[in-house]
């Protein structure tokens, strides 16, 4: 065993040398950049630590935020500074909330796509809640300048925690109206009595869709697959995957180029056939139908054979869609155009597409 008040032991000149390398390393963690507190692996400082990818550590800005960093989930073999920092001055939130505090969690720096699901908490003042009201989290896409709510926030007294797979701005949200209050329309030509008005309320400020700078939602306009794609993986809360294009016909510069990229790492989408996408083409009902389908997992229900079986024109289903539309009318996420009219080649509306994810996400519990 070392004693290091020992006599003999100050006079060895190895351990004389070990002492003056440890001396500099003090040194150098000293002089770390910005503050961090550099430690072993996982142990925090004061909004910062260097975590190691075998280990996974925890990080605190003191009382305000914290994440949990599982064994495996950053990626690689290096350690790496994890750092929490408040955000005084975040960009505007949607429609109808106002921020309650906001934090930039970064990795060396920067963002990060994780490996695996890591752990945010963060404390919010309770006061700014009114009765039956609850925060929700949401996460700023810097590229498309818009906030997306993260799903699955889960409060406990006045700290709310979410699981994410990236790192990036994020922010805790309150409605601004009380719950129950009259809501007024968020688009002009969307009265208050229109069949999709709800949905498209609730999804617009979720952040999975928006209207136009003339106040406008156009709901009986057209969608095309990348439109689609996109409010699909915005409603899912998927990580945008800025990986190259995965087809021929989607450029690197097409701003649904991550949408469409991240679709199809989810096994939401396969393409058209020939390497293509065929992002501008209007989306027909049955294309919608598989892509819900696939998204929905083990939440799709079962038995769905018989579910078309009342629609004159289900003959007209592609095989490759069959499953799939008998599974979203079997759930109850889309209905015929007329009692005995499915239409499966038909284009949707923007209106009905936001019903069919609205109904996705009731159906999945979300």
């Amino acid at each position: 065993m070392v004693v290091w008040g020992q006599r003999a032991l100050i006079h060895s000149k190895p351990v004389a040398r070990i002492i003056c390398v440890l001396a500099l390393l003090a040194l150098l963690v000293v002089g770390l950049p910005g503050g961090a507190v550099a430690g072993p692996p996982g142990v925090a400082g004061p909004g910062a630590a260097i975590v190691s990818p075998a280990t996974g550590g925890t990080v605190r800005l003191n009382a305000e935020a914290v994440v949990i960093i599982p064994a495996g989930a950053l990626r690689g073999s290096s350690t790496a500074q994890v750092s929490i920092a408040r955000v005084s001055n975040p960009p505007a939130a949607p429609p109808g909330y106002a921020i309650a505090c906001a934090y930039e969690f970064t990795v060396d720096g920067g963002g990060y796509s994780f490996a695996a699901p890591v752990d945010l908490s963060i404390t919010f003042d309770p006061a700014l809640l009114r009765e039956g009201q609850t925060p929700l989290v949401y996460m700023y896409d810097a590229t498309r300048r818009e906030w997306s709510m993260v799903p699955g926030s889960a409060v406990t007294g006045n700290t709310v925690t979410v699981s994410v797979d990236r790192f990036g701005l994020f922010a805790v949200m309150v409605g601004k109206e009380a719950p129950g209050a009259p809501q007024m329309p968020a688009f002009t030509d969307v009265p208050a009595g229109y069949w999709g008005a709800a949905a498209i309320q609730k999804l617009s400020t979720r952040g999975v869709v928006k209207g136009y700078p003339d106040g406008t939602f156009r709901p009986d306009a057209t969608v095309t697959r990348a439109e689609f794609v996109t409010m699909l993986v915005k409603a899912l809360g998927l990580s945008a995957s800025q990986s190259g294009s995965a087809f021929k016909d989607v450029a690197d510069n097409d701003w649904y180029r991550d949408s469409v990229n991240t679709a199809v790492s989810s096994g939401l989408v396969s393409g058209v056939g020939e390497g293509r996408f065929a992002p501008n083409t209007l989306i027909t009902r049955e294309q919608m139908a598989v892509m819900i389908t696939r998204a929905l997992g083990d939440k799709a229900p079962g038995a769905v054979g018989a579910s078309v079986g009342g629609f004159s024109d289900r003959v007209q289903i592609s095989s490759w869609a069959q499953y799939g539309m008998e599974v979203v009318v079997k759930a109850g996420i889309m209905n015929g155009m007329t009692p005995t009219r499915l239409e499966p080649r038909g284009n949707a509306t923007r209106a009905q597409a936001i019903a069919v994810i609205d109904r996705m996400l009731a159906v999945m519990g979300r």
